[in-house]
């Protein structure tokens, strides 16, 4: 999860909400865009559907960020104006009830997602994936269909 702003960039490995949550509290005030690329979706809890992003490599409680404790996420070295963008696989999909919604509601921050599937490619202009999968660099992560980005406001979608 880079963090960038005033020119600046700081790289996390998270594998946990609280990974996700020092990435945001622990390298000083963040005033530009706050970055995740992984996997995101649906996953079932007790029997029901909930928005996560698949930060952990384990199962188990708080090993992915989801709305049961996204509330576990602080704003405290969020600027006012800070965004953040979620590159992964329908992170906005659910609109109210997606991750990314859930996200801008916890840190009052504009988030920015997807609500489709996501691929790797290295044609930038790319709208499908295609075969064989990229084997060099620069290797781009991309919407399926060129879908554009959707934006989930701070104060919650209306």
């Amino acid at each position: 999860m880079p963090a960038s702003g005033n020119n600046a960039a700081v790289t996390n490995r998270i594998s946990s909400v609280q990974d996700f949550n020092n990435g945001l509290t622990t390298n000083g005030s963040i005033n530009g865009t706050v970055t995740y690329f992984g996997h995101s979706g649906w996953v079932p809890i007790n029997g029901q559907l909930h928005p996560a992003l698949f930060v952990g490599q384990q199962a188990g409680a708080n090993t992915n960020v989801t709305d049961l404790n996204v509330n576990l996420l602080s704003n405290a070295q969020l600027e006012p104006n800070t965004t953040i963008t979620l590159n992964g696989c329908h992170a906005g999909y659910g609109g109210p009830y997606s991750i990314a919604e859930q996200i801008a509601l916890q840190l009052k921050r504009k988030v920015y997602a997807y609500t489709v599937g996501m691929f790797f490619s290295a044609n930038p202009n790319s709208k499908y994936p295609g075969t064989p999968l990229p084997d060099h660099t620069p290797i781009y992560m991309l919407p399926s269909g060129g879908a554009k980005i959707s934006e989930f406001p701070a104060g919650g979608i209306h």
